[in-house]
């Protein structure tokens, strides 16, 4: 990670952090590899020795978050925190939202290392962070999550999908997005033919995007666009990897009554705020927690497909035939 310090009147200066495990500010090199400060902490965060937060315009150490000059306390976003004595200045706002219920609250209270408002990190701060002072994070949480949870039940997509979203260095400042993924359903790439095969079998996709395209060509439209929703349950895999999506379509008759239709879903990887109600939902808004703070990265969802479309001609000629009488 590089920032540049630029006076008005002296020539630019490029300096390169150098973080440690948990993200915090291990060293400082200028452009030529020298070291210009080092910094050392003690597990809970209270700097046990080195000088780069007395330098000018050094402000962020443990876990890469700013400390605060006046008071010593660092910035974690939702609230403020003493390394000095390894305790939150105020409540978790997650503990205290009024929304949360069901089975999310029964975890909650059934952990001990959560039900104390004002921990940091669930009391291990050397396994786990608190990117923003909501909730901590394991930094293989959600690697294990993609593998134990998603995996185990057949989830490939999903899993795909998750393990793409997270962010090898979640300490990168401003990252937000991450690289595109692409799939063509018609290649020999596995996960393509994987994700094809499951879109359609998948029941929206059935009883909605096609019959929708069906509908459209016999009325004489060979390009349109729609969306559509998969339903946990029944295509569970791809309500976890996509969910909510668009599409268009571009059709071409192949031979009398045969339409050649080029199919393309796209998705935004993301998630949104859930009732705190189920084990599903509370997954869910930790991930958005996670997402907010560059834990887990935003990004674009593009599958093409083909198929084959049969219109019945009598029937397309029945509808122009309707039409003109109008």
């Amino acid at each position: 990670m590089a920032y540049a310090n630029l006076p008005a009147d002296k020539e630019y200066k490029f300096y390169y952090y150098l973080h440690d495990n948990l993200g915090g500010i291990q060293s400082v090199l200028d452009d030529k590899g020298n070291v210009v400060c080092t910094n050392d902490y003690l597990p809970y965060g209270e700097e046990r020795n080195g000088d780069c937060m007395n330098k000018e315009g050094e402000d962020y150490g443990y876990t890469g978050k700013e400390k605060d000059e006046e008071t010593g306390l660092m910035y974690y976003g939702a609230r403020y925190y003493d390394p000095v004595i390894g305790r939150f200045t105020a409540q978790d706002p997650l503990v205290s939202d009024p929304t949360l219920k069901g089975e999310a609250l029964q975890k909650l209270l059934t952990d001990p290392q959560a039900l104390n408002p004002y921990t940091y990190a669930r009391n291990n701060p050397v396994k786990y962070v608190d990117p923003n002072g909501e909730s901590f994070m394991d930094m293989t949480i959600w690697f294990l999550g993609s593998v134990v949870f998603l995996n185990t039940k057949g989830y490939d997509i999903a899993a795909h999908f998750l393990r793409h979203a997270i962010n090898l260095n979640p300490f990168s400042l401003n990252k937000k997005k991450t690289s595109n993924l692409y799939f063509n359903t018609t290649t020999g790439d596995k996960m393509s033919q994987k994700i094809g095969n499951q879109i359609k079998k998948a029941k929206e996709y059935r009883s909605t995007v096609l019959l929708n395209i069906q509908k459209e060509i016999k009325n004489g439209n060979l390009e349109g666009r729609g969306s559509g929703e998969f339903k946990n349950g029944t295509d569970a895999d791809l309500f976890y990897a996509i969910h909510v999506f668009d599409y268009t379509f571009k059709a071409g008759e192949a031979e009398s009554g045969t339409y050649d239709v080029n199919i393309q879903i796209t998705d935004t990887y993301n998630f949104d705020k859930e009732a705190w109600d189920s084990l599903a939902n509370a997954a869910n808004n930790f991930a958005l927690g996670s997402q907010e703070n560059g834990g887990l990265l935003n990004y674009e969802i593009t599958i093409d497909m083909t198929e084959k479309i049969k219109i019945d001609k009598q029937e397309k000629g029945q509808k122009k035939k309707s039409d003109s009488k109008k």
